[in-house]
């Protein structure tokens, strides 16, 4: 990364894999850093969003196992939205992301106006949208639904089921050397995607 290069000599690069109220987590060589950021970054950041988010690529300096926040890299892509409250700021869910799968279930969450929602959060985010209709397997008419998002725009639409090893593996390929987001509402399935793919049960599902 070219915006490491000034750094390198003295400093990390590490990307934020969990963000917590003053506590940072960042993987560096496959382990997990706390950190936090510098008082000068906090006295010469002004917005919230500029603040390290999930995805982010951030410069640090390590010692004794805690590590020191620097700088956020400049972002490809950004997932956000208008923060709670009304406020101008922007929260940012997530940082330079490849993908983003807007999970709808075909049980009972089917609605074209929250995948109209989805989708255009996603294309203003500078990312690529694929819809999962999830829970095939309770519905009879999986086609008319397939037909009906694809009126909205052309993009990658995968109806899925979880219990079905076929599906599993198409979804391990789409997700394969790329950063992907799981986009729904609670209940469609996210968790049991997101556990499928990986091979066993690291987030809790109901």
């Amino acid at each position: 990364m070219k915006e490491f290069e000034p750094y390198k000599n003295d400093m990390l690069l590490g990307r934020v894999i969990k963000v917590h109220r003053d506590m940072v987590e960042c993987l560096y060589l496959e382990k997990i850093i706390k950190t936090a950021v510098s008082g000068r970054f906090k006295y010469t950041t002004t917005g919230s969003a500029d603040y390290p988010s999930v995805g982010d690529y951030v410069i640090f300096t390590l010692s004794d196992d805690i590590g020191v926040i620097h700088k956020v890299c400049s972002r490809y892509s950004e997932l956000s939205r208008q923060d709670v409250g009304g406020s101008s700021n922007r929260q940012v869910m997530a940082s330079n992301v490849d993908q983003v799968f807007i999970c709808i279930s075909l049980n009972n969450d089917f609605n074209l106006k929250k995948i109209n929602q989805f989708i255009a959060m996603v294309y203003s985010s500078n990312a690529v949208p694929i819809v999962l209709l999830t829970k095939r397997d309770l519905c009879s008419d999986v086609e008319s639904k397939i037909e009906l998002v694809r009126q909205i725009d052309e993009m990658g639409i995968y109806p899925i089921s979880v219990l079905n090893k076929e599906d599993v593996n198409i979804l391990r390929e789409l997700v394969k050397d790329k950063t992907s987001v799981f986009l729904g509402a609670s209940g469609v399935g996210k968790s049991s995607i997101v556990n499928s793919i990986i091979g066993e049960p690291v987030l809790k599902t109901s």
